[in-house]
């Protein structure tokens, strides 16, 4: 990313009212994060 791409970038999170970022389960997998068994989602995960 150039520097001018970078303050793009940088202005439209500043103008921006709310910012959503999503991601999904393989994101924090392959960051080697496990959530506890103990969560309420945990029954609902596919084996």
């Amino acid at each position: 990313m150039n520097i001018t791409t970078a303050q793009t970038v940088r202005a439209w999170l500043d103008d921006a009212d709310r910012v959503l970022i999503t991601a999904g389960a393989g994101l924090s997998a392959a960051a080697g994060y496990d959530p506890p068994s103990t969560w309420p989602t945990a029954g609902r995960r596919p084996a």
